[in-house]
């Protein structure tokens, strides 16, 4: 039998819409811990940061500087995703910007 693996974006928008708030809400809660100890730390250019995509088993990582971690916590429907994972891709997201490091998602429709 030929069954294609489920994964988060293959529900519907209107389903899913609390679980995907509730994901990058807790990933964008882990990376703020990230950012305090990072800070807290002898410098580094680059730290690594959680994916903030709505699957809850994405284990994929964005570098961003804390600095650039700082902008994007000014907008609270900003998301960092990482390069690799296709969390910028879902309805009702506009991609404000890509690097080769991070993808920054604002989530117009949650």
């Amino acid at each position: 039998m030929n069954e294609r693996r489920r994964t988060a974006y293959d529900e519907p928008v209107q389903a899913t819409a609390d679980r995907v708030a509730s994901n990058e809400a807790l990933f964008a809660e882990a990376n703020d811990a990230i950012a305090v100890i990072a800070g807290s730390i002898p410098p580094r250019p680059l730290v690594p940061f959680l994916c903030e995509c709505p699957d809850a088993r994405c284990t994929q990582i964005a570098e961003l500087s804390l600095g650039e971690y700082a902008l994007l916590r000014l907008f609270a429907n900003r998301f960092v995703i990482a390069p690799s994972c296709m969390g910028g891709d879902r309805a009702g997201t506009l991609v404000v910007e890509t690097t080769e490091r991070f993808t920054i998602v604002d989530r117009l429709v949650v």
